[in-house]
């Protein structure tokens, strides 16, 4: 809209003069363009100088190179004033800066309306040639971030030459005389047998670290040992780390067998052998509370006559612990039983006390020290030792012994009370005495661990034992522990003639049974097995026999008869024949290895036993 008030014309606004419209649609809004505007300047477009010639000469003129931009910006100011525009004085801003390029810049805020007389150039800041620079390496962040196998992964370490050879220097002169390899003993079976019950399997479980191979039975054997915190080997028993399953290699044929290596023959090392002769000891988890030995040798298929001894573990109270020992008298035995050969199913009991069972093996010192559990100390095989304890403790095991005399009373106690709570059996605590006298140690080594106040005690207790049994009328179990007192080699001469008063038949017994020859062969049987027992627990203490004793004399040439001597006196043979039975008894009492008044005891025995067979 024009005044037409003033008599002078209206002059054009400089943005519609200086600006073009590429420039004006691009930096300008609305809200500038209002701001901005004179008053006396038209809205419309309709009110911008139309395009004449003297439009684009000045157009040309205000873009030339030779106009400087003080002069452009100087003009610009002055007319702004003269059509009272208010222009804010910008002399504080940065003039390099540019609002365009400003990432702070709001794009709601309005803008100036862009009076350039020069083209738009790129801001300094972001012209700079300086090159990039890269931070250091993190060597500890790499370390954590490394791949292998990636780009980033360090390159592959190069081979060191000049390795020195660990081979001997051989001097191949010396190769004249034949080599043969010594002969090596195995102390493992062979790769396709179970190293425990010797039993040929396809699938085999390798133990790490002692490389022991088990079938699945014996495996399963081993993991079901409820007490041990870890697994050990039932063999050498030594922790196992871990297992694999691994097959058995195939049996070379015919073809192959002859191109096996020769190897000579070896005979067994004296220690081998020595380690044969010991028990084998087996152990049974999961046993019955009622369970009794000659139950567990029955379960097992082993008889009593082999030499078979099953020992059942009472706590003080008289409670069963749930696992129980065997010792049987060879290998072969014992892989026999591992193996399942006489029993139909792994329960043992019967009723609602049956329990499936798990077989494994143990060593001696596992049995002694759940026979005698007081004991400070360990155990080298039978016997004790004080390894493994520290020396400020030396005075207390050597003071404790190898058992307290509170663990022998509370026994007697619960042989003589047949209500005990805890006794699911009234024959277990006869048993378990039984026990303590076929393993107490009594060798010259061991007697330092006990005195002669523990052995009067445990004779004491056998004693009692023995007379509480006969007063009860079980004759089996008196013989039984009868038997195993008189195997204890810890008890004096005195005391063993004291516990061989109980082992003679009853009057009633041997009457009643007089007309019967079974029952006579029965005890004849169970003498003589006694007998042997005793001979095989007495051999290691024995002195060598003799060789004349050994072997009979070879038959000599006949001598000429001597010249007939007077008779002797009656007095004079029965003195004579004295002192030749005193000497039979005392070379029988020598061979083999026991006291010469045992030796009278058994001949008194067997005298007495004779005759009233006879009569």
């Amino acid at each position: 809209m024009y005044n037409t008030t003033s008599p002078r014309p209206p002059i054009a606004s400089p943005a519609s003069r200086y600006t073009s419209p590429a420039f004006s649609s691009r930096y300008s809004s609305p809200a500038v363009a209002s701001r901005y505007t004179s008053p006396n300047t038209p809205s419309t477009p309709s009110s911008y100088a139309p395009a004449t010639p003297e439009n684009y000469r000045l157009k040309r003129l205000s873009f030339s190179p030779e106009t400087r931009k003080l002069d452009s910006t100087r003009s610009w100011r002055s007319r702004a004033s003269q059509n009272g525009i208010r222009v804010d004085d910008d002399d504080d801003e940065d003039p390099d800066s540019d609002a365009s390029f400003d990432a702070n810049a709001s794009f709601d805020t309005p803008l100036l309306p862009p009076f350039l007389t020069a083209p738009r150039r790129r801001a300094l800041s972001y012209a700079s040639e300086n090159l990039p620079q890269t931070p250091p390496r993190n060597l500890h962040l790499a370390a954590h971030l490394r791949l292998k196998g990636s780009v980033t992964a360090p390159a592959h370490e190069r081979r060191a030459f000049g390795l020195k050879s660990n081979l001997p220097d051989v001097d191949e002169r010396l190769d004249e005389e034949p080599h043969c390899e010594p002969p090596h003993v195995s102390s493992h079976v062979s790769s396709s047998h179970c190293s425990s019950c010797a039993v040929a399997s396809k699938q085999l479980a390798l133990l790490s670290p002692c490389t022991h191979a088990l079938c699945p039975a014996c495996l399963t054997s081993a993991l079901n040992i409820v007490d041990q915190l870890s697994m050990s080997c039932v063999v050498c028993r030594a922790t196992v780390t871990t297992f694999g399953l691994v097959r058995a290699p195939p049996s070379p044929t015919l073809e192959q067998s002859f191109l096996l290596p020769f190897s000579p023959p070896s005979s067994p090392s004296p220690s081998a052998s020595a380690a044969d002769q010991d028990p084998v000891v087996l152990r049974i988890d999961n046993v019955p509370w009622d369970i009794t030995p000659p139950a567990i040798l029955a379960f097992l298929g082993v008889p009593p006559s082999s030499g078979a001894r099953a020992h059942v573990l009472l706590d003080r109270l008289g409670k069963t612990l749930s696992h129980a020992f065997v010792e049987l008298p060879s290998e072969a035995a014992a892989r026999s039983v591992l193996r399942g050969e006489h029993r139909a199913a792994p329960v043992l009991g019967a009723g609602r006390r049956a329990r499936a069972v798990t077989l494994t093996r143990s060593s001696q010192p596992a049995l002694m020290a759940a026979i005698f559990p007081s004991w400070a100390g360990a155990f080298d095989g039978p016997a004790p030792s004080l390894a493994g304890v520290a020396h400020p403790s030396l005075p207390g095991a050597l003071e404790g012994g190898l058992m307290r005399e509170a663990e022998l009373t509370d026994l007697l106690w619960l042989m003589r009370a047949q209500d005990a709570r805890f006794v699911k059996a009234p024959a277990l605590p006869f048993y378990a005495l039984a026990s303590i006298l076929a393993k107490f140690p009594t060798d010259r080594d061991s007697r330092v661990f006990w005195g002669a106040g523990l052995r009067d005690l445990l004779y004491d207790v056998a004693f009692a034992a023995v007379q509480v049994l006969r007063a009860r009328g079980d004759e089996a179990l008196v013989k039984e522990v009868v038997r195993t007192a008189l195997g204890c080699r810890a008890f004096t001469e005195q005391q063993l003639r004291g516990l061989s008063e109980f082992d003679a038949p009853s009057p009633g017994g041997s009457e009643s049974g007089s007309g019967s020859g079974a029952d006579r062969d029965e005890d004849e049987d169970e003498f003589h097995a006694r007998y042997e027992e005793q001979r095989g627990m007495t051999h290691a203490y024995a002195p060598p026999a003799s060789p004349c004793r050994a072997y009979e004399a070879l038959p000599a040439a006949p001598e000429p008869l001597p010249a007939p001597a007077p008779a002797p006196a009656p007095a004079q043979e029965a003195t004579d024949a004295d002192a030749d039975a005193g000497v039979r008894m005392s070379e029988l009492a020598r061979e083999f290895g026991v006291e010469r008044e045992l030796v009278e005891a058994l001949v008194l025995r067997l005298g007495m036993g004779s005759a009233s067979a006879s009569a």
